[in-house]
């Protein structure tokens, strides 16, 4: 689609169109307040954790504790003082600092999930608009992922999903404004937002290989060079997060096996010799979701959709347009949804991982449904030629003569 600047009253437009959308899906979470009504208690949650696979007797629990109700004990721990170094998770803490910043302040666990999953689905709505540079497109994108049963159902939990999808959007975003303005300090502030994302889950890693590439695929060495800045300001702000553990007393080599333990246990989850690869796609395309835990096999997921497989047709017919045209901002829509697919199609697959696909494939497929309609559109006009053209013209009839008359 041709990328042209949009006018002010469109982008007022658009932003109205955002604001009404937003506005209803925090109207609909509010509409089913049941989770935000309930209130933290720690002493029942740490009795909870103890008799769980998580506490001392994992071998045998009594209790199964969600990885949600994980995160909130582990953040209620970190915010009166504690560090990673209590809770071997596989994750780095400041998506659960986040979760425990949420209790402090309001008492509930998913309040916090809340409020990042309504500035989330704004932030996206302005990338998309950015990215497509369509108000149509964007109100589409947006709509879309409002009504996604992932999106909802994770920002009405205390899982890091819905935080990591916040700041992934706001380094997408912070990456088209350093790459048009190509200024030290913003690739300096892009570098502390990746970091702050892969401090909550090293799922970060995917968009910023895909920024990666963009980069590279520029060509340009200038802006190589005040790019690579981002990578230590990402790394440095990511050991940052991890500022109590150092805090505590605990040394550069106690952080180095507090990474090779998380890894660990990120390898265990997603890794298994059990778990085959390539297995996001069935649950993608077809609903077919394979459980890695008893009893093994195929079943239906919870947040399947089945909008799913047809923004990912609407999505790939839009990569075709892409590699024919060479859009840019489809391009970057295109690598976030690559590297994504990419990484996810090796290892074990949870449901709530698909926000990572499914939000730049509503981009891609908005933006394909305004690329479809146009060609039909101008199909139409085509036929509407070819027929006017081809229609003979009309005779012109004369008028009756009486031959004999004298």
């Amino acid at each position: 689609m041709a990328r042209q600047r949009l006018s002010f009253g469109f982008r007022l437009g658009g932003y109205v169109a955002l604001a009404v959308i937003v506005g209803v899906f925090l109207v609909r979470q509010l509409g089913q307040p049941a989770p935000f009504q309930t209130t933290y208690d720690h002493p029942a949650m740490e009795a909870r954790f103890l008799a769980s696979q998580y506490g001392p007797h994992w071998a045998f629990p009594t209790v199964v504790l969600s990885d949600g109700d994980l995160y909130a004990y582990a953040g209620w721990l970190y915010v009166h003082g504690a560090d990673s170094s209590v809770i071997h998770d596989a994750h780095p803490p400041l998506g659960k600092y986040l979760v425990g910043l949420s209790i402090l302040a309001t008492g509930n666990q998913f309040i916090g999930s809340l409020a990042f999953g309504v500035l989330g689905l704004a932030l996206f709505g302005y990338l998309a608009l950015r990215l497509t540079n369509s108000v149509i497109a964007s109100a589409i994108a947006t709509a879309l992922l409002s009504v996604d049963q992932t999106y909802w159902e994770l920002s009405r939990d205390s899982l890091l999903d819905i935080y990591l999808f916040f700041f992934v959007c706001s380094g997408l975003l912070m990456f088209l404004l350093a790459i048009r303005r190509d200024r030290l300090r913003w690739w300096i502030a892009l570098g502390i937002v990746l970091g702050l994302g892969l401090a909550i889950k090293y799922f970060a890693l995917y968009p910023a290989v895909a920024m990666a590439l963009i980069v590279w695929q520029r060509r340009n060495p200038a802006l190589t060079r005040r790019a690579l800045v981002a990578l230590p300001v990402m790394v440095g702000t990511y050991v940052l997060s991890f500022a109590a553990f150092f805090a505590n007393g605990k040394g550069l080599l106690d952080f180095v096996f507090e990474q090779r333990s998380m890894l660990s246990v990120l390898g265990h989850t997603n890794l298994l010799i059990k778990y085959p690869p390539l297995m996001i796609w069935p649950y993608w395309l077809l609903d077919r979701y394979l459980i890695w835990w008893p009893p093994y096999g195929f079943q239906s997921a919870d947040y399947w959709s089945a909008m799913w497989p047809v923004t990912a047709a609407l999505a790939a017919f839009e990569l075709w347009i892409v590699v024919r045209r060479d859009g840019p901002g489809n391009l970057v829509a295109g690598l976030w949804l690559g590297c994504n697919v990419l990484f996810l199609s090796v290892g074990a697959v949870f449901p709530r991982y698909m926000l990572l696909i499914v939000a730049p494939t509503y981009i891609l497929a908005a933006s394909g449904v305004l690329e479809l309609g146009a060609i039909l559109w101008r199909r139409k006009q085509q036929l509407r030629v070819l027929a006017r053209d081809s229609t003979p013209p009309p005779q012109l009839k004369l008028p009756d003569q009486d031959v004999g008359r004298v």
